[in-house]
């Protein structure tokens, strides 16, 4: 894959994982494919360990959009970003 899976923790307590297709830098407005929301964890250690392990048996992701489409998110509203292990992650967010 050669577009990054990034876990971004957004304002307002929303936290989604997905793949960029424009980090937002220049337009202000970054687009996600295939983006979740993830509304449990299920970790012990925290989103450090759904970037490295991918989602848990435990973990609740919710589709945020039709899988054609992306999510904008306004670049003001982004928190942080948190680098996933692509290919953890690839297989449930239905990426290729």
């Amino acid at each position: 894959m050669s577009q990054p899976i990034e876990i971004i923790v957004v304002s307002h307590g929303w936290v989604v994982v997905g793949v960029v297709v424009d980090d937002g830098r220049e337009s202000r407005e970054m687009l996600l494919g295939h983006a979740y929301s993830i509304d449990h964890w299920g970790t012990t250690e925290g989103l450090a360990q759904l970037c490295h392990e991918g989602p848990r048996k435990e973990t609740r992701l919710r589709s945020m959009v039709p899988h054609d489409s992306q999510l904008k998110i306004n670049r003001e509203h982004v928190k942080f970003c948190m680098p996933c292990d692509p290919e953890k992650w690839s297989k449930k967010l239905g990426a290729k």
